[in-house]
């Protein structure tokens, strides 16, 4: 496999992609704009609903940081506090889906191995081919924007999938 191979993802595989946390902990995350990279099912909707708590913490410290920035303090309890008489705090539904389809190959690389003993002084294991990609539009088109996916074709790491690809396209940078 290489660049500009267009593979299909059918539902159920699993592969890796990198989601907003709050997807996955919801309320316990108390950082809305954190990512993490975790194993995602091809076809499965990922879905957390935070209370109005989390959002009136990052308005509450957006107001911080703009008085911050103008060189005027404010505490936390004050800032709260206004916020919480001036705003209602919604629930807020979170998603996330890697959907099945037809996904670019955006690099394929040997990646991931060591030989310089591991965590434990002792472990070296090889490379494995690691395969990343790009989901393309419902026409097959490429989506700068798309969701960007990546798994394992050989190796010790998870998770492998063995994907032929269906075509291949070119791809240009300007």
């Amino acid at each position: 496999m290489e660049k500009g191979d267009v593979i299909y993802l059918n539902s159920g595989e699993i592969v890796k992609s990198i989601i907003p946390s709050v997807v996955v902990n919801g309320n316990k995350s108390d950082d809305w704009d954190y990512l993490i990279r975790k194993d995602v099912v091809i076809g499965q909707l990922l879905k957390s609903t935070t209370g109005g708590d989390v959002q009136l913490k990052k308005v509450t410290f957006d107001i911080i940081n703009a008085f911050s920035k103008n060189k005027f303090n404010i505490d936390y309890e004050d800032a709260m506090s206004f916020v919480k008489s001036k705003v209602e705090s919604p629930e807020i539904e979170h998603s996330f889906i890697a959907p099945e389809g037809e996904y670019l190959v955006i690099d394929a690389k040997m990646d991931g191995g060591s030989t310089d003993g591991g965590m434990s002084g002792h472990d070296s294991w090889p490379n494995g081919f690691h395969i990343y990609c790009k989901k393309l539009t419902i026409h097959g088109e490429y989506d700068p924007n798309g969701i960007e996916i990546d798994f394992w074709q050989t190796g010790i790491y998870t998770p492998i999938l063995n994907k032929l690809p269906i075509r291949s396209m070119s791809i240009t940078y300007k």
